[in-house]
């Protein structure tokens, strides 16, 4: 078997590249790769050398699935602030005539405008 140091030399930047692929963020993907690392180092005398990447990925998919489940799980307190239901169907009313909108703005202008929203 490989040491673990030359397994984590090896394989870190695969699996950082496939946590980034499915956090879409760079502070997920770094701690989903540590993560991972971890759960590695303390199987790791039931690692084939010949499967070690595809468990190193199946390990960081698994911990993506869990950090989004109890992302999931995670209900928001009440809020004094939080808009009533009237207040939530004229929202949906908005959102139809910011789409209406949107499909006026030129293709480019429209994607860069809706990149900056997202971010």
């Amino acid at each position: 078997m490989v040491g673990f140091h030359e397994l984590y030399e090896r394989h870190w930047r695969d699996v950082y590249r496939f946590a980034l692929f499915l956090s879409g963020n760079p502070t997920h993907a770094e701690d989903l790769a540590s993560d991972t690392f971890v759960r590695a180092w303390t199987a790791r005398g039931s690692i084939r050398e010949s499967t070690v990447r595809a468990y190193l990925l199946t390990i960081t998919r698994n911990l993506w699935r869990d950090m989004k489940r109890r992302e999931s799980r995670l209900v928001p307190l009440e809020d004094a602030d939080a808009p009533s239901v009237e207040a939530s169907g004229d929202a949906v009313v908005d959102l139809g005539w910011t789409e209406r909108q949107l499909e006026l703005v030129p293709s480019g202008d429209r994607a860069a405008l809706l990149l900056h929203g997202h971010g």
